[in-house]
């Protein structure tokens, strides 16, 4: 039986799947029937395919040449004489160029050219051994400022150049008079400088540039660049004693510098016309390092330890957060393109029935974009008033919506509720049928 079962197992195998037609044999020259679609191993022709799906008729016009029906490359072309693959052009569509705020194709690739030939110095000046480290720092600084992500980005918004939002942001102004008004600084002014690492330059999530974009006396170094390091030296040079630096773990309390103001404007001892000598125009100056954690505690570190380091209160914090809050699930405005610790998050990690340890409340992570660090600190040292602080806080609030719309993602705040007039519903108009 065994026998009888394998032979006929043989015979099985053998059989073809499907019978031949009846003249397949006899007649050489006539082709083989094409595969049905439900076999294995079907191929069909590539001349029969074309056959079975022709090629939709063009359109007039359409194709001719090096561009297609909607204006993208057809195929590669010489640009400037350097012949260009049909995967460069596309990079450089007219929709792109329109958001790097470029003219034309030609302008891209010199841009690009250029940025590479800077490259190339860059890397043979880190691999010279003869090079102090501090040069090679500002070169390494110098070209992420120039040709980083600033390249095609507006140089105060940081954004791209056909998103720009800087026509769209609050500023307050230093008011010499010292008559109150509306989103004002005061005499005695304070000044805040931004000491930003170089990777944190035209970031477009991120939120230091709004400093010197927003407020009267607002500066923005970068840290390795050679001008920036002699600047930061002279301001701590020249307002020593009045010079502290924002960081969680302070030697000084903010009450302090704001009793020690409000001295000075009762007394008079600060000149309150700015434009005869800007060094007695401001009473304090307050640092505000802009980097990660890691490169922050190395910036700070470069900072002689005799200034003292000031730490935002939480109340601060608290008070501007019920003035602009931000979304439920994030403690930062500049949450929903960073990546923070959301409260829903931290709340899930947290073992039950142990108290947060965070000073800001239950399931708060603590992190706060640098513009919001400085805003709370001027509340609590008494430069701005709380009004003046909600205002400019809610150019957070523009910059997150831009960014999210130049990812052509969903805004995540609704600015026509915000403020009050007429000023926040064109705002939220504008930014609405603005084309991206």
């Amino acid at each position: 039986e065994r026998q009888m079962c394998c032979s006929e197992a043989r015979a099985r195998c053998a059989m073809p799947a499907h019978p031949l037609p009846a003249d397949a044999a006899g007649d050489a020259d006539t082709p083989p029937a094409i595969a049905r679609k439900q076999e294995k191993r079907a191929h069909v022709p590539r001349e029969e395919w074309r056959r079975l799906h022709p090629k939709p008729p063009r359109e007039k016009g359409s194709g001719d040449g090096d561009f297609g029906a909607k204006g993208g490359p057809a195929r590669a072309r010489l640009v400037g004489g350097i012949l260009r693959s049909q995967a460069e052009l596309e990079v450089a569509s007219p929709r792109n160029l329109q958001l790097w705020g470029l003219d034309s194709v030609e302008a891209y690739f010199e841009t690009e050219d250029r940025r590479a030939s800077a490259k190339v110095s860059l890397d043979a000046l880190m691999r010279d051994p003869d090079v102090s480290p501090e040069r090679k720092h500002d070169a390494s600084a110098r070209h992420h400022v120039v040709w980083g992500r600033s390249t095609f980005a507006c140089a105060k918004c940081w954004l791209l150049k056909g998103n720009c939002v800087c026509r769209f942001l609050s500023k307050a102004f230093a008011d010499k008079s010292g008559a109150s008004s509306q989103c004002s600084m005061r005499p005695p002014f304070v000044r805040v400088v931004v000491y930003a690492h170089h990777n944190e330059v035209a970031r477009g999530n991120g939120s230091g540039n709004l400093v010197p974009a927003c407020l009267p006396f607002g500066e923005l170094l970068v840290a390795g660049l050679a001008e920036h390091e002699k600047r930061l030296a002279l301001l701590l040079r020249e307002n020593a004693g009045r010079v502290a630096v924002l960081w969680p773990r302070g030697t000084m309390e903010a009450a302090e510098i704001k009793e020690m103001l409000s001295n000075d404007a009762k007394r008079g001892g600060i000149e309150a016309d700015t434009s005869a000598n800007e060094k007695n125009a401001t009473g304090w100056t307050l640092i505000a390092v802009d980097a990660t954690w890691n490169s922050a505690r190395k910036m700070v570190s470069r900072i002689p330890s005799s200034v003292p380091r000031v730490s935002v209160p939480a109340e601060a914090f608290q008070a501007l957060a019920a003035r602009v809050p931000p979304l439920p699930t994030h403690d930062s405005l500049l949450g929903p393109v960073r990546k923070y610790d959301a409260r829903e998050k931290k709340q899930k990690d947290q073992t039950p029935g142990t108290p947060s340890s965070s000073r800001d409340g239950a399931g708060d992570s603590g992190r706060r974009c640098t513009f919001e660090a400085v805003l709370a600190s001027l509340l609590a040292v008494g430069a701005l008033d709380e009004d003046a602080c909600a205002s400019l806080l809610r150019n957070v609030k523009v910059k997150v919506n831009a960014v999210l719309r130049q990812k052509h993602m969903p805004e995540a705040y609704d600015l026509s509720g915000e403020g009050s007039g007429g000023d926040a519903e064109a705002l939220a108009s504008a930014l609405a049928n603005a084309t991206v």
